[in-house]
């Protein structure tokens, strides 16, 4: 159970993908740029360990 909480921003990127390229909002160029900056300003709000 651990293992899928800590999983839950690495969905939230697949998310974003998808659901970008589908609704139309982005190309996947676009939705893979989007996705970066995610991951990027998630792993900077993460405490220092």
């Amino acid at each position: 159970m651990t293992a899928a909480i800590d999983t839950r921003y690495a969905i939230g990127a697949i998310a974003i993908i998808l659901v970008g390229i589908y609704s139309g909002i982005f190309t996947p160029t676009e939705a893979g740029a989007v996705a970066a900056v995610y991951c990027l300003l998630w792993r900077w709000s993460l405490p220092a360990s």
